[in-house]
């Protein structure tokens, strides 16, 4: 069941992989993609959200994942200093 759409919405789940991308070298762990003031995205906000197709790159020492909202269609992304954010 989804969360409501005043509650926090779904984390993305990310895991660093072995050298030959067979394996996770880590236990999975979420993500958390928050708002200009610092909190955690709701279910209800369609515009930014995690819903699906996710991917990672590092790019002048800062991480950006990229993702679609779902239901809207958007692709945005997020910027942190280390892969798991903020």
């Amino acid at each position: 069941e989804l969360p409501k759409p005043e509650e926090v919405a779904l984390l993305p789940i990310v895991a660093k992989m072995t050298d030959d991308l067979l394996e996770f070298s880590e236990i999975p762990k979420e993500i958390q993609i928050l708002d200009e003031n610092g909190e955690l995205l709701l279910e209800g906000d369609n515009d930014r959200r995690f819903f699906e197709a996710s991917w990672m790159h590092k790019y002048n020492g800062k991480y950006y994942f990229s993702y679609s909202t779902g239901d809207t269609h958007f692709i945005c992304y997020a910027i942190g200093d280390n892969p798991y954010g903020p």
